[in-house]
């Protein structure tokens, strides 16, 4: 058994202030050193994240200009786009524009319909199919390319030409007019380029993207439609080219053409994927 009155004897009054100091040293230290050291680097570190933040932050400020001005430059191209590529609103100044252009090659538009805008849901851009007929003079071959300029969205699918006499050509055309689909109508409209150049005049079919020599072979009298005949449901077509007569079927071919459908009151010739119909006596 521990003698207390031994051990009261042996301690004295500085020791017994001794250990009181430094058991309150040792609270002091557990109780408020340890979590404010723990408290200094949560902020050391929070320091550091905010540090991190500044630069990238200071980076993003940098390139504000350059990114305004690529904003700039975007903004420019989609206005200049509106100006020249129309809308489903701009479709009233497309016809009146083609009307325009026919007039200005003295040719007459015989029919010009078009369906409604067809697109898929959520989709920026559209297609109006348009169907046209023209009649008129040799210069229906500038009037297709000039459309084609005119209307840098305008996509030719299908090109239909016939011989009608005295000089006259019959011309139909299919081709699907891209558009941009809009909420509402733009506040500025729909700029086409120029509607009367000198240069286009009289300009020959290189509107076909061929040489005027091979389509010219199949234009005027040269080549003939004589008759198209019906036997055993299959359907042939008597054809008078540079003097010479042929019997042809779908499939055939025709010097640089090949027959692609024979139809009842014509041929449907297919010249290095352009097509051209040809109708009795033309």
């Amino acid at each position: 058994m521990v003698n207390l009155r031994s051990i009261r004897e042996k301690l004295s009054w500085q020791g017994v202030v001794f250990a009181a100091l430094f058991l309150t040293a040792a609270v002091i230290f557990a109780g408020f050193y340890l979590p404010a050291r723990k408290k200094a680097g949560e902020l050391e570190e929070q320091l550091s994240q905010l540090v991190q933040n500044e630069q990238l932050l200071l980076r993003i400020v940098e390139q504000i200009p350059q990114l305004e001005a690529g904003q700039r430059q975007i903004e420019d191209k989609l206005l200049t786009s509106a100006k020249y590529i129309p809308s489903q609103y701009d479709l009233p100044e497309v016809l009146e524009g083609l009307r325009t252009l026919s007039a200005y090659y003295g040719l007459d538009i015989a029919s010009l319909d078009h369906v409604p805008v067809k697109s898929e849901q959520g989709s920026e851009t559209g297609i109006i199919p348009l169907v046209m007929a023209v009649q008129g003079s040799e210069k229906v071959f500038a009037y297709l390319l000039h459309i084609q300029e005119v209307l840098q969205s305008l996509k030719v699918t299908q090109v239909g030409l016939g011989y009608i006499g005295r000089g006259l050509f019959h011309l139909e055309l299919t081709a699907d007019l891209q558009v941009f689909m809009l909420d509402h109508a733009p506040a500025t409209g729909l700029e086409l380029a120029k509607l009367t150049r000198e240069d286009l005049v009289d300009l020959p079919v290189q509107a076909f993207g061929l040489p005027f020599e091979i389509i010219s072979q199949y234009l005027g009298r040269q080549v003939q439609v004589l008759g198209i005949v019906d036997f055993q449901s299959q359907r042939s077509a008597l054809v008078s080219k540079e003097g010479k007569q042929y019997w042809l079927r779908a499939g055939d071919r025709l010097g640089e053409a090949a027959v692609r459908e024979i139809s009842s009151n014509g041929v449907y010739l297919d010249i290095d994927g352009v097509d051209l119909k040809l109708t009795i006596g033309g």
